[in-house]
């Protein structure tokens, strides 16, 4: 609990540099009165410390090329590992909910029928949903279709983490969401980082507003898109969540939260309610 609020955090991650050495991500909750949270694996190879340690004129040459993708040596093959996440889920079933980090365009997997496999199997073993990060692992809308319809057979969602388009990689369009939306209804779908840019909360705002199995998540969000998104979307289409402690402090993204001009049972959905509504869990 924090501030009288029951706080269930929508996006961390198992490790990363804000956690202190010699502790756990659930000693980092404990520290900052958060009660549960969806868990995710990490991509180690992403790094862009190994980016910057090369030739600095070769970096800015290779930079200039239209072609150059900078996330290009981050790609995964196959599907990412969960050992660590699968192991603190099982040390911790009433705080720690772990989704499935999806790669949907394995090229060694062109049909996903080793891919949806794994992910039938990790929900079989209690993960809660499904994870997609398109600029580690690079995919059209349709790809995802298939892991869609499992998810929505099983009542899971999927989380969508947004990529901005950094040199040649592919953007998360919002009108993409939107097709994924239409073509499936009753699948919820969360938009990660919903508001990370100006520009991106406002084409969410405009394609997305009308479907209400699209959900907005709230980490690494500018407190405008915040306030906007409970606004039009709506209090219970809202979920706090900080992307701790790979990308940020937990007390820079819950002060957001803890600003919005928005009335207490509001922000009870946000910050804790819509979250163990989508999963099933109880309060």
């Amino acid at each position: 609990m924090r501030d009288g609020f029951d706080i269930v955090d929508a996006h961390v991650h198992y490790a990363g540099i804000f956690l202190q050495k010699g502790k756990t991500i659930v000693d980092y909750m404990d520290e900052n009165g958060v009660d549960a949270a969806i868990l995710n694996t990490l991509n180690t190879k992403a790094n862009l410390g190994d980016v910057m340690r090369k030739d600095p004129a070769e970096l800015a040459m290779r930079s200039q090329d239209p072609s150059f993708e900078i996330f290009k040596d981050f790609r995964l093959s196959g599907q990412p590992g969960h050992e660590a996440v699968s192991s603190l889920a099982r040390k911790y079933p009433d705080r720690l909910f772990p989704f499935f980090w999806y790669n949907p365009a394995d090229p060694g997997d062109l049909n996903q029928e080793m891919g949806l496999a794994a992910v039938a199997d990790a929900l079989d073993r209690g993960f809660k949903g499904v994870k997609i990060q398109p600029a580690m692992t690079a995919c059209t809308v349709e790809q995802l279709f298939p892991v869609a319809s499992v998810l929505t057979e099983r009542e899971r969602p999927i989380y969508i983490h947004p990529n901005a388009g950094l040199f040649a990689s592919r953007k998360t369009e919002a009108v993409d969401v939107a097709r994924l939306a239409k073509s499936f209804p009753k699948l919820d779908i969360i938009l990660g980082h919903a508001a990370y840019t100006m520009e991106f909360c406002i084409e969410a705002v405009l394609h997305l507003a009308r479907f209400p199995n699209v959900h907005a998540e709230t980490s690494q969000s500018i407190p405008y898109g915040i306030i906007t998104f409970a606004k039009i979307f709506g209090p219970r289409r809202v979920l706090f969540g900080t992307d701790m402690p790979s990308a940020t402090p937990f007390d820079i993204e819950y002060r957001k939260l803890a600003l919005l001009d928005v009335p207490a049972d509001a922000k009870a959905l946000i910050l804790g309610g819509n979250a163990r509504r989508l999963l099933g869990l109880a309060g």
